[in-house]
C-alpha cells in the first residue's frame, strides 16, 4: 500500500499540463503584447532620443534667437554678416584675392635671358610692332 500511495502522492503534487499552457500564454502576452516589456522597453528609448532631439532643437532656436536680436539691434553684426555673406568693404578698404589652386595668374615679365623672346600668354593674337602697323 505505500507504493500506491506515493504514486498518488506524485500525481496530486505534478502541475497540470493546463496550467503550464496558462502560464505559457500569459508570459508570451507580457513579452510580445501590445502592451507587452518589450514594447514598453522600445517606447522608453523611443521617448530618450526624441527627449535629446528637443534639448538639440531648443539649443538651436536659442542661438537663432539670439542671431535675431543681434540683427535687429547690433549694427556690427549686420556689418560682419554683410562682409562674410556678401563680400562688401568699406569705401576705404582694399581687397587682396588670393588663388587656392597654389598656381600663379600672373603675366610674365621679360628679364634679361628672356629679352628677345615673344612673352605672349597662350591664345593671345600676335601684336604688330611696326611702325604704322604693316
Amino acid at each position: 500500500m505505500p507504493e500506491q500511495q506515493q504514486g498518488s502522492d506524485v500525481r496530486k503534487r505534478a502541475v497540470p499540463v493546463w496550467f503550464i499552457v496558462l502560464v505559457l500564454l500569459l508570459l508570451g502576452f507580457a513579452l510580445f503584447g501590445d502592451r507587452g516589456v518589450l514594447r514598453v522597453y522600445k517606447a522608453y528609448l523611443q521617448k530618450t532620443e526624441l527627449e535629446e532631439k528637443i534639448v538639440a532643437l531648443e539649443k538651436t532656436n536659442a542661438e537663432l534667437r539670439r542671431e535675431i536680436d543681434a540683427l535687429r539691434n547690433d549694427l556690427k553684426a549686420i556689418e560682419a554678416i554683410a562682409r562674410r555673406e556678401l563680400g562688401m568693404v568699406r569705401p576705404d578698404e582694399q581687397v587682396y584675392q588670393f588663388h587656392s589652386d597654389g598656381r600663379e595668374n600672373l603675366p610674365e615679365f621679360p628679364t634679361e635671358e628672356r629679352a628677345g623672346e615673344d612673352v605672349r600668354e597662350p591664345g593671345d593674337a600676335p601684336v604688330d610692332t611696326r611702325p604704322g602697323g604693316g
